[in-house]
């Protein structure tokens, strides 16, 4: 297994357990995440919002289809599920709890160096996440 395929474990690991202190030191302190509508360029921006996720979806999963990777990078195709029970933020404003179960697929492109995350690119369609959640029509 790459190196960087054993960093993106632990990443999971550590967000499924929530532990938010380790999943910071894990990060490059300018780490990069992007995803449709997101872009952050430092860990505590990320770190905020992967708490907002949980408290969105308490039981959020991420189940790893296939990946492919070296030392430096992997990419990952996975199927993420959740329910929203939570609060969800959004850039227009707070979504309240729709008791909805939303399933998506996704391919995440993560890079490391040095045992850091430097940077953790999603490439998903976010309109199944939205309809299923009644945010917007199919």
């Amino acid at each position: 297994m790459s190196n960087a395929k054993t960093i993106a474990d632990r990443f999971w690991n550590l967000f499924k357990a929530g532990n938010f202190a380790e999943l910071e030191a894990l990060m490059h302190p300018e780490c990069h995440f992007k995803m449709p509508g997101i872009e952050l360029r430092d860990r505590a921006a990320v770190i905020q919002m992967l708490r907002a996720y949980i408290t969105a979806f308490p039981d959020l999963t991420h189940d790893i289809v296939n990946f492919v990777g070296d030392d430096e990078s992997v990419a990952e195709e996975l199927v993420v599920t959740g329910t929203q029970t939570g609060p969800m933020q959004t850039p227009q404003g707070v979504v309240p709890p729709t008791g909805k179960r939303v399933v998506w697929e996704s391919c995440d492109y993560i890079r490391v160096r040095q045992g850091k995350l430097t940077s953790w690119h999603v490439y998903h369609d976010p309109l199944p996440f939205l309809s299923a959640l009644g945010l917007v029509k199919a």
